[in-house]
């Protein structure tokens, strides 16, 4: 498998695909010194580091750690603090095998639909064609966000037996004249993969949550 991006989330595949002996090359363009000391937001849920003591990479978590075992709130110039470790006796806390390629260039991705897609890139002044079984693009940022064809979200929540709503991403330019309802429910369709149960739209409006079309159906939507 060939993964892009060395950060947290490409590490740890790496690492779960060799304990399942499954190669992989990680290419990431930063150098390894950037990518060991840079500093990032976010912690480490209870169930990430047990995952982590499990793959034999948490020695370091373990020792170097620093442990959270509550928050602290505050309102009406009081505190209030609530004890993670007293109401579920779980903590949080601040925070691989496989080849690892840093200072990758110039990457590209090819026939990623197909059987065998493709990683172009380049290092230490040469080109590289690296041929993969699947391609993982990790972390936000990166060249494979283009690359992969997305129709985008859907999501149908039930109101009640009467109402549902049905969430449609859709670009942030767009507006409601130009989605009719045959035009959503052939979006939601195929985005769901599976036929729905349509229902007329009496309710339509974008939110401003990256662009998201909310429609309100009834009956039995």
């Amino acid at each position: 498998m060939g993964i892009i991006g060395a950060g947290p989330a490409g590490l740890v595949l790496a690492q779960l695909l060799h304990l399942e002996s499954i190669k992989s090359v990680v290419l990431e363009r930063h150098t390894r010194d950037c990518i060991e000391g840079r500093v990032r937001e976010g912690v480490l849920e209870q169930g990430t580091v047990d995952m982590l003591t499990d793959m034999g990479v948490g020695e370091r978590l373990h020792r170097e750690g620093l442990i959270h075992k509550g928050v602290h709130f505050r309102w009406g110039e009081r505190e209030h603090r609530v004890d993670f470790e007293d109401l579920c006796g779980k903590t949080i806390r601040v925070a691989a095998q496989g080849q690892i390629v840093f200072e990758a260039t110039d990457v590209s991705v090819q026939d990623v639909a197909g059987d065998r897609p493709r990683i172009w890139y380049q290092n230490d002044g040469e080109e590289h064609e690296l041929q993969c079984d699947f391609i993982a693009g990790c972390g936000f940022h990166g060249i494979y966000r283009p690359a992969i064809a997305d129709l985008g979200f859907v999501l149908l929540s039930v109101r009640s037996p009467e109402v549902s709503r049905l969430y449609v991403q859709i670009a942030s330019s767009e507006e409601i004249p130009n989605w009719p309802d045959a035009g959503i429910w052939e979006q939601g369709n195929l985005r769901m993969g599976s036929r729905m149960n349509e229902g007329p739209l009496f309710q339509k409006y974008i939110a401003g949550v990256g662009a998201v079309g909310k429609c309100n159906i009834s009956p039995g939507g």
